[in-house]
C-alpha cells in the first residue's frame, strides 16, 4: 500500500506521487516478534531514521514492499 500525494503544478495540473509505505519488523530470537510498524517516508533514508527510533534491546529489519533496505542490530551506531 503506497500513500497518495497530490502536488499542484504552475500550470494548474494535479500530479499524484506516491510515498512508499516502509515496514519496520522488531526481531527477536531471529524471529519476527510483533506485527510490522508500518511508517510513510518519502525516501529509504528518512525510514531508516525511523527504524532507528525502534531498536529497543533488539534488531530490527526495514522492507520497502518486497525489498529489503536495512537490518539494525540493537547496539548499531550507524
Amino acid at each position: 500500500m503506497m500513500a497518495l500525494l497530490a502536488l499542484a503544478t504552475g500550470a494548474g495540473d494535479v500530479r499524484v506521487a506516491s510515498m512508499p509505505d516502509y515496514r519496520i519488523y522488531k526481531i527477536k530470537n531471529n524471529h519476527v516478534a510483533d506485527a510490522p510498524v508500518v511508517v510513510t517516508c518519502d525516501s529509504d533514508r528518512e525510514a531508516i531514521q525511523q527504524a532507528k527510533k525502534l531498536v529497543d534491546g533488539h534488531d530490527v529489519e526495514l522492507w520497502d514492499g518486497p525489498r529489503f533496505v536495512i537490518g539494525i542490530k540493537s547496539g548499531d551506531d550507524r
